[in-house]
């Protein structure tokens, strides 16, 4: 498998043209969900899904939806903990394994009653 240097210095310069763009936020700067995930280097349809998911950071209950840049600094900081967690990698492919593995629209179920 080859590297595309090219692709990896665009998206190098990428991140850090967005990084310069929040550079300095106060924390209780409000971003849309675009921005957020922006400054989280997610695609947006990927921050949509966490918070289906309850996963993703803190937002506003309210439409449209904003994130402070607090609880985006937060989420990334306890995602960045869990990371370092040993053990932590096997958590993560137990999880998707669950998910992949239940059916469509099925949660946990209780055991039946003997």
């Amino acid at each position: 498998m080859a590297i595309d240097l090219d692709k990896m210095q665009a998206e190098i310069e990428q991140r850090r043209r967005v990084a310069e763009m929040f550079a300095g936020l106060p924390p209780m700067t409000l971003l849309n969900t675009t921005q957020a995930a922006a400054y989280l280097g997610l695609r947006p349809q990927t921050l949509a899904q966490w918070r289906c998911e309850g996963i993703g950071p803190t937002h506003s209950g309210g439409r449209p939806l904003h994130y402070s840049v607090a609880a985006l600094d937060a989420f990334a900081a306890a995602r960045r903990k869990a990371a370092e967690t040993p053990g932590a990698a096997s958590a993560r492919q137990a999880q998707a394994l669950r998910r992949v593995s239940a059916p469509a629209g099925h949660g946990r179920k209780a055991s039946p009653a003997t």
